[in-house]
């Protein structure tokens, strides 16, 4: 027969060996040290994805050698801080050329863009004209490879004031390989 203290220190261990089953099955797996992260594939597929990874890489790195030297044909090479008002001259010469007034011009803080071999310069500028003709040949001219100029943004309004006329707010930006200077420049 047992004593009602032995029964109290029966019930309290089956109490404690229930605590750390339960512990024990919802608590989260501890991989000892040295074990991987990921699956682990028997060597023939490892070895196939080993490959597949380096063919891979010295593809990417074929692509980057044919891409590069296009980058610099297309890139200006001036400082960002140089090219601003080289743009701003270009601008204004074009829009000339297509009778159009810029209002406003307004240069932007340069972007580095891709994996740090380019600078993205931007300029906002503001203007009003005829849509067709003068608006259309503005861009067309701002699109011609030899300026080197990508307009980013476009947007267009109606002039409510003067029909058949238009409000354009516009991005217009150059690429620059020179990112030497990375003062003020922002991390696209």
């Amino acid at each position: 027969m047992r004593t009602k203290r032995e029964k109290n220190l029966v019930l309290l261990m089956l109490l404690i060996v229930a605590a750390a089953v339960i512990m024990e099955v919802t608590a989260p797996s501890s991989k000892p040290l040295g074990t991987t992260a990921g699956p682990v594939y028997p060597y023939a597929v490892a070895t196939k994805k080993y490959h597949d990874g380096v063919t891979q890489y010295l593809a990417l790195g074929r692509q980057e050698d044919v891409l590069t030297p296009q980058i610099q044909k297309l890139a200006q090479k001036s400082a960002p801080d140089q090219l601003v008002p080289a743009m701003i001259n270009t601008l204004m010469k074009q829009a000339d050329k297509a009778s159009v007034h810029i209002s406003s011009l307004r240069p932007l803080q340069p972007v580095l863009v891709g994996a740090g071999q380019a600078l993205q310069v931007p300029i906002q500028m503001q203007f009003s004209a005829p849509f067709h003709p003068d608006t259309l040949h503005f861009l067309y001219l701002l699109e011609n490879p030899a300026n080197r100029f990508v307009i980013d943004r476009l947007d267009v309004s109606t002039d409510n004031r003067h029909p058949g006329m238009v409000n354009i707010t516009a991005q217009v930006s150059a690429f620059t390989t020179n990112v030497s200077s990375t003062g003020g420049i922002s991390h696209a």
